[in-house]
């Protein structure tokens, strides 16, 4: 990422032509304490207070783009802290209207007498590069571009309102969330901190009309391309129909969501993983997860819960390199190791003893003069005898291989191999159970038996046995 940044120190000159820093202005030009004025800033500064933990700061950085949000939050810090820096992250998005936002920001500020940090970022080359969505990709940058500036040490304010909120916790009930996903936007986040949680959009642009302020206005905003922008110009006022403090509602039902969060988290961080419930149990999983860098991925950690409920012991691939595993009492996490499957394929002939990999196989021939009668051969016998003429072309010997299935004789469907192996096979096993195919597919897997359209009948007179041996 290379940003360009510029600051502008919020100094003016006096009629000598000499530098000031417009302190007498600062005070004389305050912001106006109506009593509206002081109701909606009353009850920022109660929320700072409660929420955020902060009575008095003697500096503070404030994220400001221009529009009413930020401009509103830049005026109020000014007058909740004597030392307040801006910064404005110009994305390049919008051409002559990025331009436009970053010379109005400089503007207020200026006349604020509020110095200003600007930084240039190219979000479309960095979405590139990282594969992911214009919006993720602009978030992600501009968190990392107030980082550079404040090293994430110095509290850093941004403009997030009760209606930013409500559409977070509605974006992610729509597209699917965990319990942490419904309890919206944080007021705290390490450094950064969102006063404004406390009002609504409509609270704030009476404070700016209030203090005679303008603002910018992003016209990607009525974009409805854009799924946020799609819930706040679409889904929301048709909630308004129903109930008109639904802003209100819903801010209060994640805060109701975030303190059962706050407090499954906290027992988690101390459960007995096997014993737990289920709800403590995957939070405590992905707690672990968080905790060594690995993305959570639902699907593995139910694989990873469902190991733990039937043995007590689990052990699940998260990525190419790493496992997930638990012995009963902790979750570890291993490297995997080279794997057997790098054994090559090979093409093995009847009656000869074949090692592979840790393990001896011989697949023997036998002529049978009348039909079998598979009620008299135990079943453990007939999984692996395999219908001679029912195999196509040459029997090849490998281990599993992504996107295997096969179906089973006695199914009419289709069974996943790496399934049938996480719910039945200890996870020692799984990397070197043997896979028999011919020209068609799939026709034998150790420890389930033959295929259906392999598989031994009545009908049967030519037939093979699979025997292995373990070193």
């Amino acid at each position: 990422m290379t940003d360009n940044i510029t600051e502008d120190r919020g100094e003016r000159t006096d009629d000598r032509g000499e530098k000031t820093e417009d302190r007498g202005e600062r005070t004389a030009d305050r912001i106006r304490i109506g009593a509206n004025l002081l109701g909606f800033c009353g009850k920022v500064t109660e929320y700072l207070r409660e929420r955020c933990g902060i009575d008095a700061l003697d500096c503070a950085f404030v994220a400001l783009s221009g529009g009413a949000d930020s401009t509103a939050l830049l005026l109020f810090m000014r007058s909740f802290c004597p030392d307040v820096t801006a910064i404005h992250v110009n994305h390049n998005l919008r051409g002559e209207e990025s331009l436009r936002d970053e010379i109005f920001c400089k503007s207020l500020c200026e006349r604020l007498g509020i110095k200003l940090k600007v930084i240039s970022v190219n979000v479309r080359a960095y979405a590139d590069e990282i594969g992911k969505s214009i919006e993720e990709s602009a978030r992600i940058l501009r968190y990392k571009a107030i980082e550079n500036i404040t090293g994430g040490v110095y509290p850093v304010f941004t403009a997030h309102n009760a209606d930013d909120n409500a559409e977070t916790v509605l974006y992610n009930l729509i597209r699917g969330s965990g319990i942490t996903g419904l309890c919206g936007i944080p007021p705290v986040r390490g450094n950064i901190f969102r006063p404004f949680l406390s009002v609504k959009r409509s609270e704030i642009l009476e404070y700016l009309a209030e203090n005679s302020q303008d603002f910018v206005s992003d016209s990607s905003n009525s974009d409805d391309a854009y799924t946020r922008n799609y819930i706040r110009n679409n889904i929301i006022p048709l909630l308004k129909n129903i109930n008109p403090s639904v802003i209100d509602s819903i801010s209060k039902t994640a805060g109701i969501i975030s303190s059962v969060d706050n407090y499954i988290k906290e027992t988690a961080g101390n459960a007995d993983i096997a014993a737990a419930p289920a709800v403590i149990r995957r939070e405590a999983l992905l707690l672990f997860l968080r905790k060594n860098n690995i993305e959570p991925d639902f699907t593995k950690i139910s694989l990873l819960e469902a190991g733990i409920e039937k043995n007590k012991k689990a052990k699940v691939e998260f990525s190419k390199n790493l496992y997930v595993c638990y012995n009963g009492e902790n979750l570890t996490v291993k490297e995997k190791k080279e794997s057997l499957s790098s054994n090559p394929e090979i093409i093995i002939k009847y009656d000869e003893n074949i090692t592979y990999g840790d393990k001896q196989i011989k697949l023997t021939r036998k002529l049978h003069k009348n039909s079998i009668k598979t009620d008299k051969f135990h079943k453990l016998l007939t999984n692996n005898l395999l219908d001679c003429d029912k195999i196509e072309g040459e029997i090849i010997l490998r281990h599993r291989k992504n996107g295997d299935k096969f179906i089973k004789s006695g199914n009419t469907f289709h069974s996943k191999l790496k399934t049938l192996y996480n719910e039945n096979l200890p996870p020692e096993k799984r990397e070197n159970n043997l896979v028999l195919c011919d020209d068609l597919g799939i026709i034998w897997v150790e420890n389930f038996g033959a295929a259906a359209r392999a598989a031994v009948s009545d009908d049967t007179g030519n037939f093979v046995a699979v025997q292995i041996k373990a070193d």
